[in-house]
């Protein structure tokens, strides 16, 4: 796997997270073949926790880019992003669908 150096990583920067997003695709499509193997599910599952870090309006709007259609649009994290985005449309910000510890959090809020 590629190497992630996490003291160095700014999780508020766009470049950073667009650049763990590009570097970890491109693992995904080049090295873990076998879409059969566990690592392919906790792989595309983590694929898509990086790609809604990247673009956290997503689905919201046109600003993300289109993924490779080789990584399936699927997955609990996924499933649970789109409750919540659905949620949000009908309610509101999504801030307050959720805890308010998890919510402060999304939000860069820190305690």
């Amino acid at each position: 796997m590629f190497a992630i150096n996490l003291k160095h990583f700014n999780c508020e920067s766009f470049t950073f997270w667009a650049s763990l997003l590009n570097n970890f695709e491109h693992w995904l499509l080049t090295t873990v073949l076998d879409q059969t193997h566990p690592q392919w599910l906790w792989s595309v599952l983590l694929y898509w926790m990086v790609f809604i870090g990247t673009y956290p309006e997503f689905p919201a709007g046109s600003n993300w880019p289109d993924w490779n259609t080789s990584i399936p649009f699927e997955g609990s994290f996924l499933n649970f992003w789109m409750v919540l985005f659905k949620l949000k449309r009908a309610s509101g910000p999504a801030q307050k669908l959720l805890p308010e510890p998890v919510a402060a959090r999304c939000h860069g809020d820190r305690a």
